[in-house]
């Protein structure tokens, strides 16, 4: 099998520095990264599909064509981090002291820096930039795990100006399963600098018969301790706010819906701005921190 760059057998891909048999071979996968390798790409993929996959066909041949410099692979969370740290050392081939994770619970002093691969947070990558203590100008390539988080104030989007700032032929990838809205989507490109965009969905004939059906199932989870107890203060901060002078006549539940609870600030701010009454502005402020607390009260009824 051929993909351009790469080259498989026997169902996996073959690369040098690509382990033998650690990677089997997609052509959907291989069309995006061999389309990445050039240009500035966000690559769109539904989530299970193997977006870390493509993100080490790339990082493989980028590591291949350039022996000098280093790849930098961005990821929002400790755990996400650490699980492409493994998949990396699990599949290329490299020694294991040219993959390094940085964690914040590890001093800057103490962390290696003989590395071809670095993996870590964007908030700890932004510090050690706006710190001096590491420079982009030998980046080969920029790696961002869930990259519709880059746009506004998020750590992204600086990390990537002054990648581009310090080399003028930077190379950024991104990659999500969930990129929203189409301004959402230019906003991103536009701040992470990223020229072409790279769509796999559930609906492509490459990637359908990956795709395994699933049936979600809710199932009851008894709350720990903690979360028992995080629960029930909540509750009792949303009854001190609903029962606060003014907003009782407005909500006569203890469990209001958003839905309501946006309706009635809706109004009582509308009659704020006409009658500028102090106490309206008051009941509407209760409402908005009911609202947060209500909303805080579901993810932690859903998720934990």
């Amino acid at each position: 099998m051929l993909g351009g760059t790469f080259t498989g057998y026997g169902g996996f891909v073959v690369h040098p520095l690509i382990k033998e048999k650690t990677i089997q071979w997609r052509d959907y996968q291989i069309e995006l990264a061999q389309a990445a390798l050039s240009v500035n790409s966000l690559i769109t993929l539904p989530t299970g599909l193997g977006k870390t996959v493509v993100a080490t066909l790339i990082i493989a041949e980028e590591l291949r064509s350039n022996e000098a410099g280093w790849i930098l692979f961005l990821a929002p969370t400790k755990p996400l981090c650490l699980q492409h740290s493994e998949t990396l050392r699990r599949t290329l081939n490299l020694k294991d002291d040219e993959i390094e994770l940085w964690t914040g619970e590890i001093p800057s002093a103490q962390r290696h820096t003989s590395f071809r691969i670095l993996v870590c947070t964007p908030q700890l990558m932004f510090n050690e930039l706006a710190s001096q203590r590491l420079s982009l100008k030998d980046l080969n390539l920029l790696v961002l795990d869930e990259a519709h988080r880059g746009i506004g104030e998020y750590a992204y989007v600086p990390i990537v100006q002054i990648y581009a700032q310090q080399r003028h032929d930077y190379h950024v990838v991104g990659f999500t399963a969930s990129p929203g809205s189409p301004e959402r989507l230019e906003e991103m490109a536009n701040s992470l600098r990223l020229e072409k965009l790279l769509i796999k969905s559930d609906e492509d004939m490459s990637v359908r018969k990956y795709i395994q059906k699933v049936t979600p199932h809710l199932l009851p989870v008894r709350p720990s301790p903690f979360m028992a107890d995080a629960r029930a203060l909540l509750v009792s901060q949303l009854e001190e706010e609903l029962s606060k002078p003014g907003v009782r006549q407005l909500i006569s539940t203890n469990r209001p819906s958003f839905r309501r609870i946006t309706e009635v600030m809706a109004q009582m701010s509308k009659r704020a701005a006409s009658e500028r009454d102090y106490r309206l502005l008051q009941i509407v402020k209760s409402l908005a921190s009911a609202r947060r607390i209500l909303m805080a009260l579901e993810r932690l009824d859903l998720g934990g």
